[in-house]
């Protein structure tokens, strides 16, 4: 008996830590150390917590409470100034959180293909940029690339502060912008950069982007159509082929002497592509909503290059998909029109000015008298 009631004990102390863990308030991770809260905007706070725990959230001397359900809570900030002074967000509930070195100001997606993701270490006047780049008052996050039929809870990142290291990883585009924005401003800056190299605007669309108009819905059905006529035995011989194929390739270019040849990897499965309708939007875009932001800029556009006709209904359902899912009325929505080389057509660029024409609170920045026309597209969908 003496034994039994031993490991009874033994075994509520060990789950003791667990409970405790489980039963912790937790705020979302966009909500890290060294964030930045947008300005001049109501500013949502959201995380987890037990079902009927009341939750307190306070900041710059503001204070709003909530009680969880189903394990999740959410709190309205009212509108915040902008401060470069760092200060605590602090949240409790069943224990406390504390978000350490907080700023108000500005907070941009910035998104796209790899136009948008092309690092600043790898710029033309990478040396001098990486070199200029620490400003604390200028705040980075990565959203991870993922690919999701549902979105996650949360994104697996958190923020930094802008230094030659974070920022020379980050993005060129959207560092040059955070910069000069904070030049212009004279605020704190946040930047959420959430790209995905050769990835067309489909992959960047939620669901309801694609309902609200019957073309664009076509896609959808077109994937769900895939995925009900999807033969694993065939796939599984596709990729038997495939592999044999670049094995023979490989000592091809052996015997003659010649680089060693790509390997074109594994066909996916329709529900593994990452380049299915929404899989992005699922997983980077979405789990982002509804953290206060400014607006968005955007850089994409040689991934639908081949449909542009089609781009001209997508690319203003993406945008206004955006916007109603952050509910945060017609944000400022920016764009590049995609920069010039020999295989655009100039259909997709006409498709992006007809978007900066029809839609409200747009703008565009017009690149064709920059780059190197003559060369070939380095982005490739991977499809």
């Amino acid at each position: 008996m003496k034994l039994n009631m031993n490991k009874s004990l033994l075994t509520a102390a060990l789950l003791l830590p667990l409970t405790a863990l489980q039963s912790a308030v937790k705020s979302n991770n966009l909500f890290s150390d060294n964030a930045v809260l947008q300005q001049g905007k109501p500013v949502p706070v959201w995380g987890t917590a037990n079902n009927g725990e009341k939750v307190t959230v306070t900041f710059a001397g503001q204070k709003a409470e909530t009680v969880a359900k189903g394990g999740k809570w959410k709190v309205i900030l009212p509108a915040l100034k902008a401060s470069s002074m760092p200060k605590m967000l602090t949240i409790t509930g069943e224990n406390k959180v504390e978000i350490k070195n907080v700023l108000v100001g500005e907070v941009w997606v910035c998104s796209g293909q790899s136009n948008m993701g092309f690092r600043l270490k790898d710029a033309a006047n990478a040396t001098e940029a990486v070199a200029a780049a620490g400003d604390p008052q200028l705040r980075l996050l990565n959203v991870p690339t993922l690919a999701k039929d549902v979105p996650p809870a949360e994104v697996a990142a958190s923020w930094s502060e802008c230094t030659s290291e974070t920022a020379a990883r980050f993005s060129a585009v959207a560092y040059f912008f955070g910069r000069d924005l904070r030049k212009a401003l004279h605020v704190p800056v946040g930047l959420i950069h959430s790209s995905v190299g050769g990835t067309g605007a489909a992959e960047f669309t939620g669901p309801k982007g694609f309902e609200s108009c019957p073309e664009m819905k076509l896609l959808l059905e077109r994937y769900a159509q895939t995925v009900r006529e999807f033969d694993p035995a065939k796939l599984a011989e596709a990729n038997k082929k495939q592999a044999e194929k670049y094995q023979q390739d490989v000592a091809q270019a052996q015997a003659d002497g010649k680089p060693k040849p790509r390997d074109p990897g594994p066909v996916f499965s329709p529900m593994e592509n990452p380049h299915r309708p929404g899989g992005f939007y699922n997983g980077m875009i979405a789990p982002l909503q509804p953290y206060a932001i400014q607006g968005v800029i955007w850089y994409q556009g040689e991934a639908d290059n081949v449909s542009s006709k089609q781009y001209q209904t997508l690319f203003p359902a993406l945008i206004a998909n955006w916007r109603g899912e952050w509910n945060q009325g017609e944000f400022p929505f920016l764009f590049v029109q995609i920069a010039p080389f020999r295989a655009t057509l100039p259909e997709l660029r006409e498709a992006q000015l007809l978007t900066w024409k029809k839609t409200p609170m747009t703008a565009m920045a017009v690149t064709t008298d920059v780059g190197d026309a003559t060369r070939k597209s380095q982005v490739s969908r991977g499809i």
